[in-house]
């Protein structure tokens, strides 16, 4: 589970220096002789001769230990990821981790109310995301998320055919589970009977909640709301570098201290970099409930946040936060800890 303020500052207060004393009472100074004192008198042992020379001597004091040698990074290995909105950051790698530096945008796929036939735009209460997130128009031409209106124009004349009619547009739902999965064409989309969420599509994630449900069951797939994941992007600099989906985690915003450990659920675009599922936005800005709308969505973004992958341990389902929390603290001791934690993210100051 994802913890805020003081719960969290253990990580922030060793970034960023902080020494915690309050409540400490300082000891009372030793007592001073008044400056107008008399003297006591000198006694008869005082004229006596001193000790002699090979008096025992006393024992040495014992030597003071050695401060501890500084934790290193020990991630030697690095590269420079361009991204499409948060220019080109710079990542670190090694054999037991990843880390990298970035802003973090909310990722709704897997949350069973993150796309909705009837709200296309996010804009009505229904969707907390817009169809251009989550398909693309394959004919009659090809239309992306960088046309957003003209993909929804083709969007709402396929799916007023019923999705499959000849004449209609020909819609690629990648974000969006189908109820086969036959290569190119014309795909009936899946739709959640679960009377809570009711009409909404079925939204997708890479990595999976429970494999043995049918693909049309929401359940199958992580859910956005109640499960800390983060996106890894597609390419070589990632997958090459260990970085795989169930791998775990540690989310952090230095500023204010809220972190929360978290798996990689799911794979996105290759100049995406720092994103994390609704439930690990609220752990980052300490936002009390779920977002309503798309709108909503943009406020749960955040800045400057620290991601820490320990890569080569994927954990394996199920997944709940308590079980997310309890492996990610056991993959942060093997790591090193916080020292080792916080000697890399100076590295990506």
């Amino acid at each position: 589970m994802f913890r805020t303020g003081s719960a969290a500052v253990t990580v922030a207060a060793i970034l960023l220096g902080a020494c915690v004393q309050d409540g400490a009472i300082a000891p009372e100074p030793a007592p001073q002789a008044a400056a107008d004192a008399v003297p006591e008198p000198a006694s008869a042992s005082a004229a006596e001769p001193a000790a002699a020379m090979d008096a025992p001597a006393q024992p040495a004091a014992p030597a003071t230990a050695a401060d501890p040698e500084p934790a290193s990074c020990a991630l030697n290995g690095s590269f420079d990821h361009v991204t499409r909105n948060d220019g080109t950051r710079r990542v670190i790698f090694g054999e037991d981790g990843l880390m990298f530096r970035s802003d973090y945008a909310v990722n709704t796929d897997g949350a069973p109310t993150s796309y909705h036939p009837d709200d296309p735009w996010g804009s009505s209460g229904l969707a907390i995301n817009t169809v251009c997130n989550g398909v693309d128009i394959a004919a009659p031409e090809e239309v992306d998320y960088s046309q957003c209106k003209k993909l929804i124009d083709y969007f709402a004349q396929a799916r007023d055919a019923g999705w499959t009619g000849a004449d209609s547009p020909i819609v690629n739902f990648y974000g969006i589970a189908t109820k086969s999965d036959t290569g190119e064409g014309r795909h009936q989309p899946c739709i959640n009977d679960d009377p809570a969420y009711k009409g909404y599509f079925v939204s997708t994630t890479s990595q999976l909640a429970d494999p043995s449900r049918g693909r049309c069951d929401q359940g199958r797939y992580l859910n956005s709301l109640d499960l800390p994941f983060i996106i890894r992007p597609r390419g070589a600099n990632f997958s090459g570098n260990g970085v795989d989906v169930g791998d775990l985690a540690l989310v952090m915003d230095p500023a204010s201290g809220r972190q929360t450990f978290a798996i990689v659920g799911d794979i996105g675009p290759s100049w995406g970099l720092g994103e994390g599922s609704v439930y690990v936005s609220r752990a980052l800005t300490g936002k009390a409930t779920n977002p309503k709308t798309r709108k909503e969505v943009y406020g749960y973004g955040a800045r400057n946040v620290l991601t820490l992958v320990f890569t080569g341990a994927p954990m394996k389902p199920p997944y709940t936060p308590e079980r997310i929390e309890a492996a990610g603290k056991a993959a942060l001791e093997r790591f090193g800890g916080q020292d080792r934690f916080n000697a890399c993210a100076a590295e990506l100051d």
